[in-house]
C-alpha cells in the first residue's frame, strides 16, 4: 500500500515544535500550488475552541486536520474520517 502524501509530510500526530508545525504549513502550501491538496471547509469543527484547519489530498481523498500551536502544545495533525462531515443528524454534508 502507498503511502500518502499528508503521511509523507508528517507521520506523527504532534509535534516536538513550533518549527515543525511551521514547516509542515509550508510543505501543505506547496502542495497546494502543485495541485495536489486543497484546503476545505472545516465542516464540524474537532475543537469547540477554533484554530483548526483541513486538507484534503486531491488524488485519494485523505483528509487530515492541522490543529494550530497554543499554550499547551506546538499543535498537532491528525487523520479524520468520514463521521466528521456527518451533520449531527448523522446525515453527510
Amino acid at each position: 500500500m502507498a503511502v500518502g502524501i499528508f503521511m509523507e509530510m508528517h507521520e506523527g500526530k504532534h509535534f516536538a515544535s513550533v518549527r515543525d508545525y511551521k514547516e509542515l504549513k509550508r510543505m501543505l502550501s506547496e502542495a497546494i500550488l502543485r495541485g495536489f491538496v486543497e484546503q476545505i471547509l472545516v465542516l464540524r469543527p474537532i475543537l469547540s475552541s477554533g484554530g483548526e484547519e483541513w486538507y484534503r489530498d486531491k488524488q485519494t481523498g485523505e483528509t487530515y486536520c492541522l490543529v494550530a500551536p497554543g499554550e499547551k502544545s506546538w499543535g498537532w495533525w491528525t487523520r479524520i474520517g468520514p463521521e466528521d462531515f456527518a451533520q449531527p443528524s448523522g446525515k453527510m454534508q
